[in-house]
């Protein structure tokens, strides 16, 4: 079942990786597929439980969910999915183009 967005913004930390992204990159195309997918289902990445969700997004985001897609097979975009008066919005809170940089805001390594 489709959950679609109604819209799909981005925090201040993706929108600085994202303006960095060369036009017609492969990453470029790539980053833009998923926000696509999340517009049409915003619960198409896997929700993180609470005990995974790194203090880091909590703090500054006052988050109350968390969630992840995977774009690549190394590559993830984290997410957290607002109501706001009846309408779904997808905040893009981080993107990770290499999976080291997300393994280490998650505390994996």
């Amino acid at each position: 079942m489709s959950h679609p967005a109604d819209q799909v913004n981005g925090s201040q930390e993706f929108y600085r990786i994202y303006q960095a992204l060369k036009q017609g990159s492969a990453e470029k195309k790539m980053v833009d597929s998923a926000l696509d997918k999340l517009k049409q289902n915003r619960m198409v990445g896997e929700k993180i439980q609470r005990p995974h969700w790194p203090p880091y997004y909590v703090k500054r985001y006052g988050i109350n969910n968390l969630w992840k897609y995977n774009m690549s097979k190394a590559a993830r975009l984290i997410y957290t999915i607002l109501s706001e008066n009846g309408r779904w919005i997808v905040i893009v809170l981080e993107m990770f183009l290499m999976h080291k940089e997300y393994e280490k805001r998650f505390g994996y390594c």
